[in-house]
């Protein structure tokens, strides 16, 4: 089975079994990014879900490719909820965005072998 279908079947078990109605994402690179585009997909079948952005710092994308950037532009667009760090990055300003994330959170995805 895909990853994306594992993911898939994940939040949507999160939606009908728990009732699960808000998801936070960091939208960087790589996984939290892929959630965030399935999240976004799934509210055409659950229109009451939200997503929620976390942004470390203002430029967190400045550095990325256009498509990458882009990409993280579309999503940011389409998100129900942006929440901006801080201003400038810092040293701490990740583990700041994961601790936001849990401290946050009921129930953390996680994706891996």
């Amino acid at each position: 089975m895909s990853l994306k279908r594992v993911q898939i079947e994940r939040l949507v078990n999160l939606i009908e079994t728990m009732g699960v109605t808000h998801f936070i994402s960091g939208v960087d690179l790589g996984v939290e990014r892929f959630v965030a585009e399935i999240v976004l997909g799934l509210k055409r079948d659950y229109p009451e879900i939200i997503l929620e952005c976390v942004i470390p710092y203002e430029d967190q994308a400045a550095n990325w490719t256009i498509a990458q950037r882009n990409k993280y532009f579309s999503i940011m667009e389409r998100c129900d909820k942006e929440t901006l760090l801080q201003h400038r990055n810092s040293k701490d300003c990740i583990r700041k965005k994961k601790e936001y994330m849990v401290k946050k959170s009921n129930n953390v995805l996680v994706v891996g072998n």
